[in-house]
């Protein structure tokens, strides 16, 4: 769609349904197929002015990050309107910028809201903070905007987006990816089945003995990226830039791979958000493994219980069920896993967390967790922090006075569930 105007994409009040992956990220920036739901909403827009609105403690993060003004609206002539837009939507197709006011709603979610620049003094709060309400249908009808029913979907916890992800893989290289294209190197004696699903960026490669199948979906490796010897990947897949996999890897259908990680052993139906590694044997499946994260040699989920019943997961206070009889484990930004871990299914582990146990660690495991044989103790924030410092150095990149600030609000709003 192309056009003028401003578009704002927002977050609303469950993001916390995607905890702990938010803790360190606006729910927009999670990465799904191989793009965040930001970078697929605005793919759909030409010519148009952005901003972003997030809880505060994320704004100047997310500023830098994107380069999009955060919790501000930016001045444009160019319209009338602004369309506000949901950060939980997958992608959204045919809603115009201009057009007449109103609300659309999937039930009590609100997917956008197109309203006159003048009326947006009314909402009587801070942009970001009005979004955030429980209540924002009853909000909106205050403002005498029409309101209407949308069958646009948004996703709601972080198991949709670990269960489709082989779906958008598959839809975002239909709608942006060309072809067939092999812009890549691929050494002698690789095998690949269905090439035309097959798209290697500038100046990847594909080392010797390699399998790729694409028969029943695209696989994409994307600049820069290294597929070691005698490594098998089915699609649908994603490996991202600069990515590295280690030889012997099996790469199973679903899995996201983002930029700059190393991964070898088994992977299945997982997404790897970026910046992490899992190097070494050992099973990843139906997991989401945030920013920064390194899971040790012999490191395994479970995907699946002896009972094959489906599995539940703790959000916020409460289990909920995921409907799926597959579920793995959600993982936090910088946290990691020591040699031959085991971790159980349906296990959340928060940010900044280090697990050594030889056992089980509990499926719960609050931010800022030190997980031995004797249990869970608080981990000191300063050794987190000098410990992240290092990792973040080592590629090239620095942990700045702005992310310290946010992990010093996510040790302080965690205190009371490592206390529980």
């Amino acid at each position: 769609m192309s056009g003028s105007g401003l578009i704002a994409v927002f977050e609303d009040n469950k993001f916390s349904n995607f905890l702990p992956l938010t803790y360190t990220m606006p729910v927009f920036m999670l990465k799904h197929g191989f793009l965040s739901n930001l970078e697929r909403i605005l793919m759909g827009y030409k010519n148009i002015d952005v901003a972003l609105l997030t809880r505060d403690y994320l704004a100047k993060i997310t500023k830098n990050e994107t380069g999009y003004p955060t919790n501000e609206i930016v001045k444009t002539n160019s319209s009338e309107m602004i369309l506000f837009l949901n950060g939980r939507l997958t992608e959204i197709d045919g809603v115009q910028i201009d057009g007449e006011e109103e609300a659309s709603f999937n039930g009590d979610d609100l997917i956008y809201l197109r309203i006159k620049k003048g009326k947006i003094n009314n909402l009587n709060d801070k942009l970001n903070k009005f979004f955030l309400k429980d209540n924002l249908k009853e909000e909106i009808k205050n403002l005498d905007i029409k309101i209407v029913d949308s069958k646009i979907d948004t996703v709601n916890y972080p198991w949709d987006l670990i269960l489709g992800n082989g779906n958008r893989i598959e839809k975002d290289y239909e709608r942006f990816i060309k072809r067939g294209v092999i812009n890549g190197e691929i050494d002698k004696n690789c095998s690949l089945y269905h090439k035309e699903n097959i798209f290697l960026g500038v100046n990847s490669r594909v080392m010797s003995g390699t399998i790729i199948v694409a028969d029943e979906g695209p696989v994409i490796i994307d600049e820069n990226a290294v597929i070691m010897p005698n490594s098998i990947i089915y699609g649908p897949c994603y490996i991202g830039k600069n990515s590295l996999i280690k030889s012997q890897a099996i790469i199973y259908e679903g899995t996201t791979i983002g930029e700059v990680c190393k991964v070898g052993g088994e992977v299945e139906e997982s997404i790897i958000h970026s910046f992490s590694n899992k190097q070494h044997h050992g099973f990843l499946g139906h997991s989401y493994v945030g920013r920064w994260c390194n899971l040790g040699a012999g490191t395994s989920n479970s995907d699946l219980k002896n009972n094959y019943s489906d599995v539940k997961i703790q959000v916020k206070n409460q289990k909920i069920n995921t409907n799926s009889i597959f579920m793995g484990m959600i993982m936090g930004d910088h946290s990691k896993t020591a040699i031959n871990t085991s971790i159980n299914t349906g296990t959340v582990i928060g940010v900044m967390c280090n697990i050594f146990t030889k056992k089980f660690p509990d499926k719960y495991i609050p931010s800022f967790s030190w997980v031995g044989d004797e249990g869970i103790e608080e981990h000191n924030f300063e050794k987190a922090i000098q410990t992240a410092k290092r990792v973040m150095a080592r590629r090239k990149k620095e942990l700045k006075d702005e992310d310290i600030e946010m992990l010093k609000y996510i040790f302080s709003e965690t205190m009371i569930e490592r206390q529980r």
